[in-house]
């Protein structure tokens, strides 16, 4: 079964976060957007041009100093246009590359992985190694 990829390069006025359901603190939308919720209020923060989400600190940083997948900007300079996996983030996420450059990072589903011969989610029993587990 196929599951459609959580894109989250789409303008975040159409994501479904609910802060009457999660607890006060940030939530990492990608890696150029990510949420605050207090007190139940959503408020949604877009990183400067250059800077991108830093799950560990919570804030806007200098690409290097991030995590994965976002410290990965250089990654689509010998790429062909296409979707990628991520592999140190186990497939989880996946690059977008157009003309040699990155355009975004995606994440996937919850319980999913990116299925690189179909260039969407899926679950991780159908999807071939090194991604998933299908045999």
């Amino acid at each position: 079964m196929l599951l459609i990829a959580v894109f989250f390069l789409l303008p975040w006025s159409g994501l479904a976060l609910d802060c009457a359901m999660l607890p006060d603190g940030d939530y990492e939308i990608g890696c150029k957007i990510y949420a605050t919720c207090t007190n139940h209020v959503l408020q949604i923060h877009k990183c400067v041009e250059g800077t991108v989400y830093n799950r560990n600190t919570h804030k806007c940083d200098d690409p290097h100093i991030a995590p994965p997948p976002c410290n990965e900007a250089d990654h689509c300079a010998l790429m062909s246009d296409g979707l990628y996996p991520i592999a140190n983030m186990n497939c989880t996420s996946y690059y977008t590359c157009v003309g040699h450059t990155l355009q975004g990072i995606n994440f996937c589903a919850p319980g999913t992985v990116f299925n690189q011969a179909l260039q969407t989610c899926d679950w991780s029993d159908d999807v071939a190694p090194p991604c998933g587990t299908k045999h």
